[in-house]
């Protein structure tokens, strides 16, 4: 009983194993067929894509090398402009370090122009300097032969006061001497040689003498003589 039960299964699965086989190879020639329809379009619609594909790689092909060409001109162009504008800088360089070198040419001249006129002046200050000191030294022996004049007049100066106060001294001595003889004599002989007498002299005679004397000997003298002796006398007086 198992036994055929067994074989039965067996025989079933075969029969669904071959019922497999049989649907399989029928799908499969079904789709040799679908295949043999459609595969020229699905070719076509490959090959298609593929001229497609390569027309696409064309043109990005075309467009890459218009955008390198592109790249490259705008290069080329951006690298003559910034030559340009190298040259343009290296020009503006050249004209500046132009500028600054006749700045510096220009500041030369003018140095070496103000030294040559320290120079000059420098020799006219020591040449003025020479003539000062020169100058000076005379001054300073002009001021020593000065002072030494003056040292000498002052000296002679005060030899010359001291001769006149010896002088003065002894004139007086002489006046007193004098007026003692002139108080001896006679008043009308008295005033004979007293109208002889400078007037300083009668002056100083009659201040030696009395009033009452010199009154006495004043009468006999001629009347103009004897105001202006009279005038003298008292002008000393008042001074004193």
């Amino acid at each position: 009983m198992i036994s055929t039960q067994s074989i039965r299964l067996k025989k079933f699965l075969i029969s669904l194993l071959l019922a497999k086989v049989i649907i399989t190879l029928f799908f499969l020639l079904n789709t040799v067929k679908i295949l043999d329809f459609f595969l020229p379009q699905q070719i076509a619609i490959a090959s298609a894509k593929k001229e497609e594909k390569k027309e696409e790689k064309k043109e990005d092909k075309k467009e890459k090398e218009e955008e390198k060409k592109d790249k490259e001109k705008e290069s080329e162009e951006k690298k003559k402009e910034e030559e340009k504008k190298a040259a343009e800088e290296a020009r503006t360089i050249m004209n500046d370090l132009e500028d600054k070198r006749k700045k510096i040419e220009e500041e030369e001249s003018s140095i070496k122009e103000k030294r040559t006129q320290l120079e000059s002046l420098k020799q006219e200050i020591e040449q003025n300097v020479s003539k000062l000191n020169e100058l000076n030294k005379q001054i300073e022996n002009n001021l020593s032969a000065i002072e030494k004049k003056q040292a000498e007049e002052k000296k002679e100066t005060e030899k010359q006061i001291q001769d006149d106060k010896e002088a003065e001294i002894k004139a007086e001595t002489n006046i007193k001497k004098l007026a003692k003889i002139y108080k001896n004599m006679k008043p009308k002989v008295a005033a004979s040689f007293l109208e002889k007498l400078d007037l300083e002299v009668a002056k100083k005679l009659m201040e030696n003498l009395k009033g009452q004397e010199a009154a006495q000997i004043l009468s006999y003298v001629e009347k103009e003589k004897a105001a202006l002796i009279t005038e003298k006398v008292a002008q000393k007086k008042q001074k004193k």
